[in-house]
Parts: structure tokens; C-alpha cells; sequence
């Protein structure tokens, strides 16, 4: 009776072209479930990546590319925060001086041509009840014990050299304004730096 089961089930597997009973297993056990995409991982990248920042300014090593990996990471995670108007091009396209006419802002807020050589991306936010503007820069602390990205109020006269990376540990630039298209809810802009080759940061 045994074998004649066991006859029977090579059978079947033969007349309908089925998996051999080790693929069923191993499909059962999740070993051919898809990767995570980065939106389901952002959390733990966002944690290892400033962690492995501040390791590396600690010890005086380099630590441009962790910079590079944690900016693109933060970006990802206010694309989720909120909605968000992306602006993009290649350099020298006019980018900043659109960003900067959306609100009557002067173009030298953030320097001449600053998209040639601009590696900091700029949040521009309606704050309700706001009458004018103000700046602020996301930074990663060296001395953090925990590596967390903090908020601090910056003058505006120091957005065009920041923006260009002359703040050490400048993840994102913020520019808060007063409302004029979102009713100062929760949609912004989002000046992204330009891409001219494939050694751009942000033309992926």
C-alpha cells in the first residue's frame, strides 16, 4: 500500500508538471518571498546609516558617502511625511530661480547659479500665521551619542554656502515661508540639487 501511494503521487506530479516536493518547501518556508523595498526598510537604514556616520567622524574617517546615502535616505522619508513637490532638472536649468519666484523670493537667497555645485537639497514650507522667512538646517550632530538629525535655526545669509555642503553633517536646507498655495498645510517643495553626469548624487 505504500508504494503504490508513492507511485500514485509521482504520477500526478508527472500528469500536471508540478514542483517536485522540496520547491513546495522551500516555497512554504518564504525563501522565494520578495526582497523588502526601501520604503520597508527606511527605518532601520536611516538608523544604521547615521550610526555608521558618526562612527566614521568619530574615528576621522571619510565619511562623504555615508553623508551622500543618509541625505537620499532623509528625502525618502519626507516624501512619506508629507506631500511633496519635487524640483528637479539638470544644472543651470533654472530650477532655483523658480523655486525662489514661487514666493517672491530674491534668487540670491540661495547665491548665483547655486544649482552648479548645489549637494544640499532645499525644503521650501508654508508655516501658517508666518509673515516672514527664516531657514533652518537639518544636521547630524558629531557629537550625538545617538546620531539623530536635529532642526536648527539658521541665518539666511549662510543658505548659499550650506547649500553647496559647507555645513559638516548638512543632511537638508529648509526654507519656511509664509502661506500662499498650501494654506500652509502640509505640502511643500522640494528643491532637489541638479544632475549634469553620471557622477550626479541625485540623477537616480
Amino acid at each position: 500500500h505504500v508504494l503504490d501511494h508513492q507511485e500514485r503521487g509521482r504520477a500526478h506530479h508527472r500528469r500536471h508538471d508540478l514542483p517536485v516536493d522540496r520547491t513546495h518547501r522551500l516555497d512554504r518556508a518564504g525563501l522565494h518571498a520578495p526582497a523588502p523595498t526601501v520604503r520597508e526598510q527606511l527605518p532601520l537604514l536611516l538608523r544604521s546609516t547615521k550610526q555608521a556616520y558618526l562612527a566614521a567622524t568619530l574615528l576621522g574617517g571619510k565619511d562623504d558617502d555615508l553623508l551622500v546615502v543618509l541625505r537620499r535616505l532623509l528625502v525618502h522619508q519626507l516624501l512619506d511625511e508629507r506631500p511633496t513637490i519635487a524640483i528637479v532638472g539638470s544644472q543651470g536649468a533654472g530650477k532655483t530661480t523658480l523655486a525662489m519666484m514661487l514666493y517672491d523670493l530674491e534668487p540670491a537667497l540661495l547665491g548665483a547659479n547655486v544649482g552648479r555645485g548645489e549637494v544640499v537639497p532645499v525644503r521650501i514650507v508654508e508655516v501658517l500665521g508666518k509673515s516672514d522667512v527664516s531657514a533652518y538646517a537639518f544636521t547630524v550632530a558629531s557629537g550625538a551619542p545617538t546620531a539623530e538629525v536635529a532642526r536648527e535655526l539658521i541665518p539666511i545669509n549662510e543658505l548659499p554656502a550650506r547649500a553647496k555642503g559647507a555645513g559638516k553633517g548638512d543632511v537638508l536646507l529648509e526654507i519656511d515661508v509664509p502661506p500662499r498655495y498650501f494654506g500652509g498645510g502640509d505640502a511643500c517643495f522640494l528643491l532637489l540639487p541638479g544632475f549634469e553626469d553620471e557622477k550626479s548624487d541625485w540623477d537616480a
